[in-house]
């Protein structure tokens, strides 16, 4: 990759007034910069996904081991860059809709319900995957309990594993 071909190799917008051109970004310059970030992303093992716009961010934290903890107290989806999600279920039950287990951005997950409410947090998979419980595979497995945690792994094809 070059950087863009100007004199000072930075980009500037000009000025009609005083027939000024900005810089030319032409189509070499574009088509490195987007080789350069999409073969980040695939390196990662990441999927190229449109209107995606944290693919970058998690393959560069898949990619130097980082790990993100977020704290949430409302229904979601857990995100492609989420590896603990803290759940706080006091002001109500929670519901967290997986990537799919299929995805090649899915990986391994811990969920734990930090508060001490009747409140529970569901954990839901896509439709036709499954999560392990204690009844056996089901599309949802729920945390009842303060500090009750499930760390799942995704098997690559349509269901989730419970690992220790």
């Amino acid at each position: 990759m070059l950087r863009i071909q100007s004199t000072d190799n930075l980009f500037h917008e000009g000025n009609p007034a005083t027939g000024e051109k900005g810089t030319k970004v032409t189509d070499d310059f574009m088509n490195d910069v987007q080789e350069e970030i999409c073969n980040v992303i695939e390196a990662a093992g990441i999927v190229l996904a449109s209107a995606t716009r944290d693919q970058l961010l998690a393959a560069i934290q898949r990619l130097t081991g980082g790990a993100v903890t977020r704290t949430v107290s409302a229904s979601g989806n857990v995100l492609v860059t989420d590896s603990v999600l803290l759940v706080d279920a006091t002001a109500g039950a929670v519901t967290m809709n997986l990537l799919s287990a299929a995805a090649a951005n899915a990986r391994a997950l811990t969920i734990i319900k930090t508060d001490d409410s009747s409140n529970v947090v569901t954990i839901q998979a896509q439709a036709g995957q499954t999560l392990p419980t204690s009844e056996g595979r089901q599309q949802t497995a729920d945390l009842t309990m303060q500090d009750e945690a499930m760390r799942i792994l995704p098997n690559g094809v349509s269901h989730w594993h419970r690992v220790a």
